[in-house]
């Protein structure tokens, strides 16, 4: 309420439609057909999409609890195999050289400073390095793997449905994703980074017609 208050101010004679950003997802990638649509880069977030609105959503239980699959998930798998000394030995010395990286800085970082989930996400780029290592392999596959479990296996009907991605973590490693996905018969649907011309395009299509 208070996000359409503000913009019909500045947009007194506009139609507004405020909508989550799963919504987004499900219109970019979806449009009228019925699908998963799923979110994957620095959090995760999936819902149900029957045609015309997000009927179920999976448990979202954010960054400490859940998030599997997204860009904060993975970092704290980095991080944590780094400070348990489980991390092969190139990959930890090039975290220390890239990133000057210590304990004391990790835990400032996620137990002090706010945005952790921010702070762990940032080291995605730094795994898509490192995405051929088996170790590292094994741990995004791994991961996709536990996000699709528990994301888009809930929903009864999962393997009649195709399952869209956007973000940027789901483009990156969609190999990863692919491997994952073959394993539980989950049905790959479109994967795109960046959402908005996908949104734009509907918008022209579906609604625009509509107002006019």
């Amino acid at each position: 309420i208070a996000i359409k208050k503000a913009l019909k101010t500045v947009f007194p004679n506009a139609i507004l439609d405020i909508q989550t950003d799963l919504v987004a997802v499900a219109r970019a990638t979806c449009k009228h057909d019925k699908g998963v649509a799923c979110i994957l880069g620095t959090g995760s977030n999936t819902g149900y999409y029957n045609g015309k609105k997000i009927a179920k959503n999976s448990p979202g239980l954010g960054y400490i609890l859940g998030d599997e699959g997204s860009g904060s998930y993975f970092g704290k798998k980095l991080l944590t195999a780094f400070l348990y000394k489980k991390l092969p030995a190139n990959i930890a010395n090039d975290l220390v050289k890239e990133f000057n990286i210590s304990k004391a800085m990790i835990f400032e970082n996620v137990y002090e400073k706010p945005n952790a989930n921010v702070y762990l996400a940032s080291f995605t780029r730094f795994i898509g390095k490192y995405k051929e290592e088996p170790f590292v392999k094994d741990m995004l596959i791994q991961g996709m793997r536990d996000f699709l479990i528990n994301h888009v296996c809930c929903f009864e009907n999962y393997k009649e449905l195709p399952v869209h991605f956007i973000g940027s973590v789901a483009f990156h490693f969609q190999d990863e994703l692919a491997i994952a996905a073959k394993e539980l018969d989950v049905k790959m649907g479109r994967i795109i980074k960046q959402p908005i011309k996908n949104l734009v395009d509907y918008h022209i299509q579906y609604i625009f017609p509509k107002v006019s």
